[in-house]
C-alpha cells in the first residue's frame, strides 16, 4: 500500500493529541538529567606540561685518522617522545606514585557524597561479578590502585614540539595536584635511571669503538693500497673503450656470417639475383668491400658481353677467369677476418673478465670500509652519549624541563552540568516527539477523511465532529445527502442503509440525521427503519418491520408513527430476523411497498460484523454509508467489513468520519 501524503495539518494534529504525553516525557527527562548532575561525582583536573631538550652539544672526532673535531646534536627524535610516554605509564612510575601519594590507605580523593558512592559501589559489583564468573582474578589493592591511577591520567604530544601535556583527574582539585606533582617528580627519576650508565658499560663501548677504529683504518688501509697497485681510477674509462671495440668485433663477424663463402657455382649463371644480393651486404671491413665492389663490376661486365656476343665468346671466357680470381680472393679475404675478428673477440672478452673482476673486489673493499665507518660512528656517538648521560645524572641534571607546573582548577570538569542540561533538552524534545509519532504510527485507527478514502479505497462523503447530548452536526448532515445525491444524480438512490463495523460507531445517529434531511424535502415522504432500536424512542412499541415480514403482512399504516415531517419504523418486537425470511418474496415485497410509498427509505441496520442484517439487507438497498469513529475503530476491523457488503454484491457508497474532535485549536487550525 503506497504511503500517503502527509500534511502540515497532520503532523500538528499528533503533537496536540499527545500533548500530555510529550509534557510528561519531556519533564522526566529533563528533571532525570539534573538529578544526575546534583548526584554524579565530580571529576577535578590539574595540568602540567614538560618539555624535551632536543639534546647536547658534545665533540666527536670525524674520523679515527685526522685531530679535527666537530660538534654533533644529539638529536631527539618521535619515537624517543613516544618512549618517555611509556614511562610515565609504565607499572613502576606508578606504583611509587601510589605508594607516596597513599592512593590505597587515602583513595583518590572527593570525599563521599551519594553519586560517587553509587558509581564505586556499582563497579565493585561489576568486578565482583566478572570474578565470579571466572573472568579475571581479584586484583590486589595496590595494583587495582595502579589500573585506577593509569586511568586517571593523560598524556598526550603536542605536535610539532617535543613538549608533553600530562593530566590527572582526581575527585578533588587539590588531590589531583599533589598526585601530578608526585608523577612528575618520579617520572624524572626513573628517566635518570635509565638514561644512566655505568663506569663497565661506558668502559665496553669504549673497547668496542677502539677495536671498530682499527678495523676501520684496516679496511681504509687496504682500499688504498688497491687503488695504488691497480690504478683504479682508470679502469672505468678502460672498461668503456674495450665494450666499444667488443661491439665492433662482434658486429664485423655477425655482417661476415651473413656474407658467408662465394662459391663458384655461385658466379657462374649470369644475371642471378641471389649473387648480386649476397654481394651487396655492408661490411666495416674496406678490404672485403673493395674485393666485393671488384667481383660486382666482374659480374656486371660478362653480364653485358654474354647479353651482346654470347656465352661462348672469347672475351665472356676471360672475363670468367677474371671472376673466379676475384672470387678465391674475396673468400681467402673473408676467411682471414672471421680468423682476425673472432681471435679480437676472445681477447676483449678476456680482458673485460679481468677487467670486471678488479672493478668488483675494489666495490667490495670500498663497501667493507663504509661499513666499518658506519659502525664507528654509530659507537662513537653512543660512547659520548653515555658520557654525558653518566655526568648528569652525577649531577642530577637532565633533558626534562616542567614548563608549566600542576594546577589547581576551580571549577570541576565532570559533570559539565550546562552541556548535560542542553543535551538533555534536545534529547527530551526528540525524544518526546518521536513517541508521539511511534505512538500514532502503531495506532491504526481512521482519523481524517484522507485516511478512508487512503486505507479503505472508498470516498469519504461526511466527517462529523463530537457535539453534546451524542447528536450530530445537521449542516453536516445535508452535506452528506448532497453527496449521496451527487452520487446517484440519473437516478435517485431510494433505499440507503448505513451501517457500522463494531457496535460503538453512531451509526445510528448519522442514520437517523441523514433521514430528517431527506424528510425536509418536499419532494416525497421518508421512511426511517432503525433495525437495532438505538436511534428512534419515537418508533411504534411492539411493532416493526420483522413483525410484519414474520407476521405474514398486516396494514403498513399500524407499524409506522411520524415525527414531524419523518415517518419511522422499529424493529419490533422480534429480536433477529431469520437469514431466510431476507431472501423471501414476502422481504421483496414489503420493501416494493416501501419503495412505492416513500420517496426515501433510510436504515439503521446492526453492526456488519456482529450481525447479518447488515449483509442480507445490501444487496437489497440501492447503496450503503459505512459509519467509522474517528481514532478508534481500527482500520484492518472496517476494511473487513466493507469487504463483506462487497461480497454480498451491496454497494458502499462511501464512508463518514463520527466522533472526530478538535484536536488543534482553531487560531492555528484556520491558519493551515
Amino acid at each position: 500500500m503506497d504511503t500517503r501524503q502527509i500534511f502540515l495539518r497532520d503532523i500538528l494534529t499528533v503533537l496536540f493529541k499527545r500533548k500530555a504525553l510529550i509534557l510528561l516525557f519531556f519533564v522526566v527527562v529533563v528533571v532525570g538529567v539534573y538529578l544526575v548532575n546534583m548526584i554524579w561525582p565530580q571529576t577535578y583536573e590539574s595540568v602540567a606540561k614538560v618539555q624535551l631538550l632536543r639534546g647536547r652539544e658534545t665533540l666527536q672526532p670525524t674520523t679515527p685518522l685526522t685531530d679535527s673535531a666537530t660538534t654533533p646534536l644529539i638529536s631527539m627524535t618521535e619515537e624517543d617522545l613516544n618512549s618517555e610516554i611509556q614511562m610515565i605509564y609504565s607499572d613502576d612510575v606508578l606504583r611509587e606514585v601510589v605508594k607516596d601519594a597513599k592512593l590505597v590507605e587515602e583513595g583518590f580523593g572527593g570525599g563521599g557524597g551519594a553519586g560517587r558512592a553509587v558509581a564505586s559501589g556499582a563497579r565493585d559489583a561489576a568486578g565482583g561479578l566478572q570474578v565470579v564468573l571466572g573472568l579475571r582474578k581479584r586484583a590486589e589493592p595496590e595494583e587495582a590502585a595502579i589500573e585506577s591511577l593509569r586511568s586517571a591520567i593523560a598524556v598526550s604530544a603536542i605536535k610539532d614540539s617535543y613538549t608533553m601535556e600530562i593530566r590527572c583527574r582526581m575527585g578533588s582539585a587539590a588531590r589531583a595536584q599533589d598526585v601530578l606533582k608526585i608523577l612528575l617528580d618520579k617520572y624524572k627519576a626513573k628517566h635518570n635511571e635509565v638514561f644512566s650508565t655505568s663506569a663497565a658499560a661506558t668502559d665496553a663501548l669504549e673497547l668496542k669503538l677502539s677495536e671498530f677504529r682499527e678495523e676501520w683504518s684496516q679496511s681504509q688501509a687496504a682500499l688504498k693500497a688497491f687503488r695504488e697497485t691497480q690504478n683504479v681510477y682508470g679502469l672505468e674509462d678502460e672498461r668503456k673503450i674495450l665494450i666499444e671495440q667488443y661491439s665492433k668485433a662482434k658486429n664485423l663477424a655477425t655482417q661476415l656470417s651473413e656474407i658467408g663463402t662465394v662459391t663458384p657455382d655461385a658466379v657462374a649463371t649470369p644475371n642471378d639475383s641471389t649473387i648480386m644480393a649476397q654481394l651487396g651486404r655492408e661490411t666495416e671491413s674496406s678490404v672485403i668491400t673493395e674485393l666485393r665492389l671488384r667481383l660486382l663490376e666482374l659480374l656486371l661486365r660478362r653480364n653485358e658481353q654474354v647479353t651482346s656476343k654470347g656465352p661462348n665468346h672469347p672475351d665472356v671466357i676471360g672475363i670468367n677467369a677474371q671472376i673466379d680470381e676475384a672470387v678465391n680472393r674475396l673468400n681467402d679475404a673473408i676467411a682471414n677476418a672471421v680468423s682476425s675478428s673472432q681471435k679480437q673477440i676472445a681477447e676483449l672478452e678476456a680482458r673485460l673478465k679481468l677487467l670486471n673482476g678488479v672493478i668488483d673486489e675494489h666495490d667490495a673493499l670500498q663497501e667493507e670500509a663504509t661499513i666499518k665507518q658506519d659502525a664507528y660512528t654509530f659507537f662513537a656517538q653512543r660512547v659520548q652519549e653515555a658520557k654525558v648521560n653518566t655526568q648528569l645524572s652525577d649531577v642530577g641534571v637532565n633533558n626534562i624541563v616542567v614548563v608549566s607546573s600542576p594546577n589547581m582548577s576551580s571549577n570541576p570538569i565532570r559533570p559539565r552540568k550546562m552541556f548535560n542540561m542542553l543535551l538533555g533538552i534536545i534529547a527530551a524534545l526528540v525524544g518526546a516527539v518521536g513517541l508521539a509519532f511511534f505512538l500514532d504510527y502503531l495506532d491504526h485507527g481512521l482519523k481524517t477523511p484522507e485516511d478512508l478514502e487512503h486505507y479503505l479505497g472508498v470516498p469519504p462523503v461526511g466527517s462529523f465532529f463530537a457535539a453534546s447530548g451524542g447528536k450530530v452536526d445537521a449542516g453536516e448532515a445535508q452535506r452528506v445527502g448532497a453527496i449521496i445525491d451527487a452520487l446517484s444524480a440519473d437516478q435517485p438512490l431510494q433505499l440507503i442503509e448505513v451501517a457500522s463495523s463494531v457496535p460503538g460507531e453512531s451509526a445510528g445517529e448519522v442514520a437517523r440525521a441523514l433521514a430528517e434531511v431527506f424528510a425536509d424535502d418536499p419532494a416525497g415522504p421518508t421512511l426511517f427503519v432503525d433495525l437495532v432500536g438505538d436511534s428512534s424512542k419515537d418508533a411504534a412499541s411492539g411493532r416493526g418491520l420483522f413483525d410484519l415480514v414474520l407476521n405474514g403482512g398486516g396494514n403498513l399504516e399500524e407499524y409506522v408513527t411520524k415525527s414531524n415531517a419523518l415517518y419511522i419504523m422499529g424493529k419490533g418486537a422480534k429480536k433477529d430476523c431469520p437469514t431466510y425470511m431476507w431472501k423471501s418474496e414476502r422481504m421483496k415485497n414489503l420493501l416494493n411497498e416501501l419503495r412505492a410509498r416513500f420517496t426515501r427509505v433510510v436504515f439503521h441496520v446492526s453492526p456488519v460484523l456482529s450481525s447479518g442484517d447488515a449483509v442480507n439487507l445490501a444487496r437489497l438497498a440501492d447503496g450503503i454509508v459505512v459509519a467509522v469513529r474517528a481514532d478508534s475503530t481500527r482500520r484492518e476491523v472496517v476494511m473487513r467489513a466493507i469487504e463483506l457488503l462487497a461480497e454480498s454484491k451491496g454497494r458502499v457508497l462511501g464512508a463518514v468520519l463520527t466522533e472526530r474532535k478538535h484536536i488543534i485549536p482553531s487560531a492555528i487550525y484556520k491558519r493551515i
